[in-house]
């Protein structure tokens, strides 16, 4: 995994290095990504080869993941099948893994595992145990983000200008599902 940061003075509008320099990247360029054979990995191995992976970049994101439009596909009880969740954007892969849980009606945490699907715009949780019959919630850490840095309470980029939008300002958000 490679996360690249660019420097947020210049993508921030209205700060002294995006007025200075403008914005690192512009809509409709290509750009190409090159990760040296040079490099080591996080056990100190060396790449087999470099990696080039060619981008264009499109349209400022500053929309926030918005949990409420999640699409929650529960399995049957009795089974250990997955809980899937279409979180409908591309989400960062670590806070996929670390940000949701799944709580019962009688509010203990259930036990598994989380897989995040092709492109980080689905994830699946896998019990321990086989699901029960029942209400559940899935709870959403509102620290998740997507690839622009946008997370559930607010986005990256704020522009000052314009008048706010209503913030969440919960640590967490529930959504209910059932078990049937």
């Amino acid at each position: 995994m490679l996360t690249v940061w660019l420097d947020p003075g210049r993508i921030k509008r209205g700060l002294r290095p995006n007025l200075r320099w403008g914005a690192p990247l512009r809509r409709g360029d290509h750009y190409t990504l090159v990760v040296s054979d040079h490099w080591r990995d996080l056990q100190g191995t060396a790449l087999t080869k470099s990696y080039f992976k060619k981008l264009i970049a499109t349209d400022r994101d500053s929309l926030p993941p918005d949990p409420m439009t999640w699409t929650i596909h529960p399995p049957a009880h009795d089974t250990r099948k997955e809980l899937t969740i279409d979180v409908k954007s591309t989400l960062d892969y670590s806070l996929l893994t670390s940000s949701l849980l799944v709580i019962n009606e009688t509010g203990k945490i259930t036990s598994g595992k989380w897989q995040v699907g092709k492109d980080e715009r689905n994830v699946s949780f896998i019990p321990d145990e086989p699901w029960m019959e029942g209400r559940y919630q899935l709870q959403v850490e509102t620290r998740l983000e997507d690839l622009a840095g946008n997370n559930i309470n607010r986005p990256f980029d704020v522009d000052l200008k314009a008048k706010p939008k209503e913030a969440v300002s919960a640590k967490m958000i529930s959504l209910p599902f059932e078990i049937p």
